[in-house]
């Protein structure tokens, strides 16, 4: 009899520690916060009754009118999800510290309705994927982003307003798929960097823009790739660098235009592409085409 009940508890022990780690599901209430601008801090706009800092989070909202939720809490979460099926969602964080395993930003093409995540401050560290779906949009204008990679799938990602954004690290890309926009400089001057192993992968039909004053630097320090393919625009305004600016070894970084894709350099004003440090333009593929126009400079260095 003692036998069996010690057999039972260690049947039972095991049990317990055979069961997956379920992080706890916190959703946004749309019935107690649904209209105009909410602090993350505020528990009664969650379904738990209080703030999460933890688990998976669902940012959603279904309702007609848009609501803005102020990230003034740390937390550190297994997903963060922002959604929205009614009207627009948008997650602005000044200054917090937020971290995840993944991301994930969609709107609804149905309703017309956007997600939006406007960092201006603070950290946002994605140890996964952060995606970013059709009617979905990131702005990053200012703080620390850290992810595994940046997936733009129909959807937008902005570099804004003096903010400096480096993609590095091998296995860490930024890439557009269906349709999706990559913006440098939207409302004022940004820099983009890929460095260190980053790709760039600009495919499927996406647009990949660096704006007037902007900078957008293929190689900062070290190898780096970067690939319009598969009917890609790259449109660049303001200065595009494949090579190493800084006191580095040269080594091959590679631009690469593909596929009956367009590299414009200068779409609408002078602008400058600069190939330097051991650089290699590639523009081969049926009808893939480098414009120079309106007096902007293509520049291999001697």
């Amino acid at each position: 009899m003692k036998t069996h009940s010690v057999l039972s508890l260690f049947w039972i022990l095991v049990a317990i520690l055979a069961t997956p780690n379920v992080q706890a599901q916190t959703n946004w209430s749309v019935a107690a916060c649904g209209n105009g601008i909410y602090n993350w801090s505020t528990s009664m706009c969650w379904s738990a009754g209080s703030a999460p800092t933890s688990g998976n989070v669902n940012i959603f909202n279904t309702g007609p009118t848009s609501i803005t939720v102020n990230d003034d809490l740390a937390a550190s979460l297994g997903s963060l999800q922002i959604t929205g099926t009614g009207a627009t969602i948008t997650l602005s964080q000044p200054s917090t510290g937020l971290a995840s395993n993944s991301e994930t930003i969609a709107g609804n093409m149905a309703s017309a309705a956007t997600a939006e995540h406007v960092q201006t401050g603070g950290s946002n560290a994605v140890s996964g994927p952060l995606t970013i779906n059709a009617f979905g949009t990131y702005t990053f204008q200012g703080g620390n982003l850290t992810a595994g990679s940046i997936k733009v799938n129909a959807g937008e990602f902005n570099v804004d307003s003096g903010a400096i954004l480096t993609i590095s690290r091998r296995g860490t890309w930024l890439g557009t798929e269906n349709g999706a926009t990559i913006q440098n400089g939207v409302t004022g001057a940004a820099t983009l960097n890929n460095d260190a192993d980053g790709l760039i992968a600009n495919t499927g039909g996406g647009m990949l823009f660096n704006w007037s004053g902007s900078t957008l630097t293929n190689g900062l320090n070290s190898a780096a790739i970067t690939i319009n393919d598969a009917g890609a625009y790259l449109w660049n305004e303001g200065i595009f660098t494949a090579g190493c600016l800084s006191s580095c070894v040269p080594s091959t970084v590679t631009l690469n235009n593909l596929s009956g894709s367009f590299l414009i350099n200068g779409y609408s004003g002078a602008a400058t592409l600069i190939n330097d440090g051991g650089a290699i333009l590639n523009n081969t593929g049926r009808l893939s085409v480098l414009y120079n126009r309106l007096g902007s400079l293509s520049i291999a260095a001697s």
